[in-house]
């Protein structure tokens, strides 16, 4: 009886351990990174207008990478050549431009000091260099982009990897982005709630997992095993940060989602819905939206992500020895979740 109850205590012993080691957080103290915080936008923001091609001249020696994309395709200023008098003129007149100050302005309040926030993108790098020990840990650029872009992922001028930051992008869901860019709805309100330093490190950081990520096929579920992916590598890069934040949710949403996982992934499920291959029907489900169409109300928008991430989250905890490198390059969908033996938790 005795021989009976140990046997049974390690096999419970064991089973918890692998059924934990997924959320286990790893030391990383000792990881060591080299990686650079470029204030670009300062660096803007201090150019002499009265010795601008001198200043300019600087920038585009320093930065010869990103100097081109940033003026070409930014800012959206043809032939941003030191020696063209129409881009200076041009230059002069944004720098001076009354809306650009206040924008300015804005950013100098909010990211007048980035000490945290560095710290923030030490830490999520050390973890990057723990999980992917063969990449390059990436420099971080923060720019302004007039309200364009808010993270991509370039090549510096050593060819690797830096991230572009538009902090204009991340200046508080107060901020009055609506009057300033009206009828765009990529302004609307449920989005400008994300819009801030909180949500900053984390949006930076999808552009580099986006880029090592095979794109999805077609199929719902193939994007939703996707987008389960990013959330994923996200909360090992970021184990500290509330879920909230990963999954750009309010509370409220995402309790929502919790409590009703079963419901959702049964929507899913009806009519073969994760096999639609109509990007229409599947943007309803994985972009954002304020709520998901044809479910309760109360459901937010990108439930077909949140399920993606609950099945890579069970798939991972099936197969422990499956290492973020290996579940990127695992690209057959019906594939991972059948070994996930995805089951809700409600």
């Amino acid at each position: 009886m005795k021989l009976l109850w140990y046997l049974l205590l390690v096999i419970f012993v064991t089973f918890s351990c692998k059924e934990g080691a997924e959320d286990s957080i790893p030391n990383v103290r000792n990881v060591d990174i080299e990686t650079r915080l470029i204030r670009f936008d300062q660096e803007l923001m201090n150019l002499d207008t009265l010795h601008l091609q001198r200043d300019l001249q600087k920038l585009s020696d320093r930065y010869p990478a990103l100097y081109p994309l940033y003026f070409e395709r930014i800012l959206r200023i043809n032939n941003p050549d030191v020696r063209n008098h129409q881009f200076l003129q041009e230059m002069d007149l944004f720098l001076k431009d009354q809306g650009v100050r206040y924008m300015l302005r804005a950013i100098d309040s909010v990211f007048g000091d980035f000490s945290s926030l560095e710290k923030d993108f030490e830490q999520a790098f050390r973890y990057l260099k723990y999980y992917f020990p063969s990449q390059q840990v990436p420099d971080v650029y923060t720019l302004f982009s007039e309200y364009s872009i808010s993270n991509f992922i370039f090549t510096d001028e050593q060819g690797e990897d830096a991230l572009g930051v538009g902090l204009d992008f991340f200046l508080g869901s107060d901020y009055p982005y609506q009057q300033i860019v009206p009828n765009n709805t990529a302004f609307s309100r449920y989005l400008t709630r994300s819009f801030d330093k909180e949500h900053l490190v984390r949006k930076s950081l999808v552009p580099w997992i986006e880029d090592k990520l095979p794109r999805p096929k077609i199929k719902l579920l193939d994007k939703m095993i996707y987008e389960g992916k990013k959330l994923y590598i996200l909360k090992k890069l970021l184990p500290h940060t509330p879920d909230s934040v990963i999954f750009v949710y309010s509370q409220k949403d995402l309790d929502f989602c919790l409590e009703n996982e079963k419901q959702i992934w049964s929507f899913f499920l009806d009519d073969g819905l994760i096999y639609s291959v109509e990007p229409f029907q599947i943007n309803k489900y994985i972009h954002p939206a304020p709520h998901s169409s044809g479910m309760p109300q109360g459901a937010p928008g990108r439930t077909g992500s949140f399920i993606g991430y609950q099945i890579v989250r069970q798939y991972m905890r099936r197969h422990p020895d499956i290492s973020l490198t290996e579940l990127i390059h695992q690209q057959d969908a019906q594939q991972l979740l059948e070994a996930s033996k995805y089951k809700p938790r409600n």
